[in-house]
């Protein structure tokens, strides 16, 4: 029984991150959210327990194969080199929308945030800079246009040139209080600043808190704050572009 205990954190967290949800999602359990670390242990043990050894052993089975046939199949997409294509359906989806409803509006709801705080050291803003316009160079979909074409009749997705207007870059300082920030951070989560249809869905503002740091670095503390239009970001978008 011991031996159980011992390698059930690895069988459920590490080997099959998703089996506590799918339990869940088939009601075999509760959410667990609100219980603590030993309830949540005895959770997952419960579950162990009434789980026949046979079952235990065709997951391991089946995650041995997908593996493999994961490792396998691993092919490198080729580039197509076309600039222009029609827009995905979750293109065109939001392109609508924004279209529909929120075009005359002062608000944007596509905004998506994407903080960061410098917590040791120093970098340079112009460093910033450069490395964003690198990125934005690799990752085409940071200068994409979404717009519609009136004699195809369809929404279509044009890469555009990287310029200096492609995206947006801000740098402030002597942002002190917290009540600044938090304004700061609001009007970038909900402010317009984004111009779709030319391919404009980035920006960067970088945020230096102290009063008395007049150089061109940020320090400890200091924020860099990205914005990306979700027509072109996702939550599955976040570690790649963080790398």
């Amino acid at each position: 029984m011991k031996g159980i205990d011992i390698n059930l954190d690895s069988i459920i967290n590490k080997r099959f991150p998703q089996l506590i949800r799918t339990i869940i999602s088939t009601h075999l359990i509760e959410p667990i959210d609100h219980l603590n670390n030993e309830n949540l242990f005895f959770i997952k043990f419960k579950f162990i327990k009434h789980t026949s050894c046979s079952l235990l052993q065709k997951m391991f089975q089946k995650k041995k194969r997908t593996v493999a046939t994961t490792d396998h199949k691993v092919q490198r997409l080729a580039i197509s080199g076309r600039t222009e294509a029609v827009a995905s359906s979750a293109q065109q989806r939001i392109y609508m929308h924004e279209n529909l409803y929120f075009r005359a509006s002062d608000l944007s709801i596509y905004n998506s945030l994407v903080p960061l705080q410098i917590k040791r050291g120093s970098v340079s803003i112009e460093h910033i800079r450069l490395s964003l316009a690198a990125v934005i160079q690799q990752h085409t979909v940071l200068r994409t246009a979404i717009c519609f074409n009136p004699i195809r009749n369809e929404i279509e997705q044009n890469i555009q040139p990287l310029t200096d207007d492609i995206y947006s870059f801000e740098h402030s300082s002597g942002i002190s209080t917290l009540e600044r920030l938090d304004r700061l951070l609001t009007n970038e989560s909900i402010g317009k600043c984004f111009d779709v249809e030319n391919g404009k869905v980035l920006r960067c503002h970088v945020v230096q808190r102290s009063p008395d740091n007049h150089d061109d670095f940020l320090h400890e503390g200091d924020l860099i704050i990205f914005v990306i239009h979700h027509i072109a970001f996702d939550l599955s978008s976040y570690k790649p572009f963080l790398k």
